[in-house]
């Protein structure tokens, strides 16, 4: 087994972040997790499953460091061939919450594209058949600049879907309505999804 680095971190917020500035760069890490019997407060493996799978990443090897900790790997998904019936599930999960990356989402369009159609059939198509609708002051709000409007026709569906789940999960209609036009920006300025 390759040997990655170590990295200990307090929270899944400090995992995001620090894929999101070496997602790309780095080849994988050794992520320290505390057993429950030390009491000592990190966040869990599930937290940091779902935070891989935002920026295309995938759990391996478990490692016994000592009686306190052990480790987890973490590192780029390579295989986009085979994926688990828990990571499709938990990866829709992701996207209705709005919470994946482009990076991730990548990951998804690549599987698509080997033709193997069962994820479709399971958990995509499904899925995306319960699609939102868009609503109409967003469509307002594309339309005053046309080039966004197209823009966002043009985009994947699951792209599109992460879009407008931001968008709805607003309880405040004056929310959904600031949501709308910072997406609008974001189409408009070509900027990465994963800046919501």
């Amino acid at each position: 087994m390759k040997d990655y680095p170590f990295l200990e971190l307090k929270s899944s917020l400090e995992f995001r972040t620090w894929l999101d500035k070496n997602h790309k760069f780095s080849d994988g890490v050794m992520l320290i997790f505390y057993k429950k019997h030390t009491g000592k407060c990190t966040f869990s493996y599930k937290e940091a499953l779902d935070e891989a799978l935002c920026y295309g990443w995938i759990d391996s090897t478990v490692r016994r460091i000592d009686d306190e900790k052990y480790s987890q790997v973490f590192s780029p998904r390579k295989n986009i061939k085979n994926w688990s019936d828990v990571n499709k599930q938990k990866v829709l999960a992701l996207i209705e919450a709005g919470r994946m990356t482009k990076h991730g989402l990548n990951k998804i369009d690549q599987y698509v594209k080997t033709g193997r159609l069962s994820w479709k059939k399971e958990g995509i198509t499904k899925h995306e058949q319960k699609m939102p609708e868009t609503p109409d002051f967003f469509i307002a709000e594309l339309k005053k600049t046309p080039e966004t409007y197209t823009k966002f026709q043009k985009l994947s569906p699951s792209h599109k879907k992460a879009y407008l789940n931001y968008i709805i999960s607003a309880k405040k209609l004056e929310t959904q309505i600031n949501r709308a036009i910072k997406v609008k920006n974001i189409l408009l300025d070509n900027k990465s999804p994963n800046i919501l």
